[in-house]
Order: C-alpha cells, then sequence, then structure tokens
C-alpha cells in the first residue's frame, strides 16, 4: 500500500511501506520523488518531491540547498523526528548534506550519489561572447531579447529547461559550495 500526502501544505510525499529502517529519498534536479525508489525497493520510504518539482509547488524565492534542507528538517519533524537515514542524488545530496550539518539530531546516515559539493567553478568564466552580450546590455546597446536568446544558447540544458524562480534556483544552487558543512557532518556517510 502507498500512501501519498501532503505534509507542511508544501511538499508531497509517498511513504511506501517494506524494511526498516525508514529512509528519506531526496531526488535530483529536474527530477521527482519517483526517481530513487527503484533503487529502494523492499525498503521503507519516503521519498519527497523537493519544493518545485513533482507535485510541491515552487519555493517562494531563489532557495539554495540550505533552504531546502529546513524544509526537509520540517517534513521529519512532522513525522516525529526521530534520526532518519537520507538518501540524496545529485540535488537531493547537496540538501542532504546541508541538512545533516545543521540538524545532525535529524540526520542517523548519508548515501550520496552523483553529488557535486565543490565549487570548482571559481575562476572560471561564462564565454566571451555571453559576456560581450550581457556587458551590451547592462549599457542598454542591445534589447533584452537579444540578451535572453544568448542565455538560451550558452546555457546548460537545465538551465534553458529552467524559468521563474526555479531557474534562479539553478542558478544559485550550482554556485555553492559545501566545505563548510562537509566538516560538520557527525553521522556516517557512504557515496
Amino acid at each position: 500500500m502507498t500512501l501519498r500526502t501532503h505534509l507542511d501544505g508544501a511538499v508531497f510525499a509517498e511513504h511506501v511501506p517494506g524494511r526498516a529502517p525508514l529512509i528519506i529519498a531526496l531526488h535530483g534536479w529536474g527530477r521527482d520523488r519517483h526517481d530513487l525508489l527503484p533503487a529502494l525497493q523492499g525498503r521503507e520510504v519516503v521519498a519527497l518531491d523537493l519544493s518545485g518539482f513533482g507535485s510541491s509547488p515552487a519555493p517562494p524565492s531563489a532557495w539554495g540547498a540550505r533552504e531546502y534542507a529546513e524544509r526537509v528538517a520540517s517534513v521529519i519533524l512532522e513525522m516525529g523526528g526521530a534520526p532518519q537515514v537520507v538518501v540524496g542524488h545529485s540535488f537531493g545530496g547537496r540538501v542532504a548534506v546541508c541538512l545533516a550539518a545543521e540538524h545532525p539530531g535529524l540526520v542517523a546516515g548519508l548515501v550520496l550519489a552523483g553529488v557535486p559539493l565543490l565549487n570548482r567553478a571559481v575562476g572560471r568564466r561564462p564565454s566571451l561572447r555571453y559576456r560581450a552580450v550581457r556587458a551590451a546590455r547592462r549599457f542598454g546597446l542591445v534589447p533584452q531579447s537579444r540578451l535572453d536568446a544568448a542565455r538560451q544558447r550558452y546555457g546548460s540544458a537545465d538551465y534553458k529547461a529552467a524559468s521563474g524562480v526555479m531557474r534562479d534556483v539553478l542558478v544559485r544552487i550550482v554556485n555553492e559550495d559545501y566545505r563548510d558543512e562537509l566538516g560538520r557532518i557527525a553521522c556516517p556517510v557512504a557515496f
């Protein structure tokens, strides 16, 4: 039996009964709560649609992984607050790391897959053509539509697929670095 419920009125979760321990599953960017269920088959899982994905509404502003972690913490607290094993893929892993660092009493262990945690893009710059269009827009030399076209041309597939506040979330997330959080994780971590 699968139970679907709205937790906190803003996060859609799916509870899949199975063998203990209970696992909180956090999906990657552009995915939803169904993403990790095949890998966790037979386990007791609460799979969340992170805000802005699946059935959960977008966040009210451009959240980073730390704000997403606070939302997940509220869900765990609503479930009783017992420490949980948290599985995170990519974006969900970023959220899981922040959760474990900020709320160690809520996380019994982390399983991370494909999680970019260190921002190695420091010093990297967008292409010269894109920077030129962006500078020209700043000085009013080209219309906004030209800058938008350049963003579509030079942006990643995730950037092109995102819009509104979710595009702003993506830009914020890819520029975050989690060195501080990594140093504060006290639970076991598996990669």
